[in-house]
């Protein structure tokens, strides 16, 4: 065993440098967009916010039905806060 094997250490070694490059390359993109959208050139223009606010509760909501239905559990099922956080004393 060793270098003239052919094959072994050689290879995995060969992988585990493709995937360091992997994660480099994918973390320069990343450090390259969040300095973009840092300048302000990937974002638009803000809009001034008028009474009554937009949410985005009417179009998450389902998800957070299905969060909870898939969880078994529902916010009216949780125990109330004082159980939960208060320590009763002796």
């Amino acid at each position: 065993m060793g270098a003239s094997d052919g094959g072994g250490v050689g290879r995995s070694v060969k992988i585990g440098e493709y995937l360091v490059f992997a994660a480099f390359a994918f973390h320069a993109v990343n450090g390259i967009r969040l300095v973009i959208v840092e300048l302000g050139w990937g974002v638009g223009k803000p809009i001034e916010p008028v009474y009554p606010y937009r949410t985005s509760v009417d179009a998450q909501r389902f998800l957070a039905v299905a969060r909870s239905w898939w969880r078994g559990s529902s916010p009216r099922s949780a125990p109330p806060i004082s159980s939960c956080w208060t320590r009763r004393r002796p």
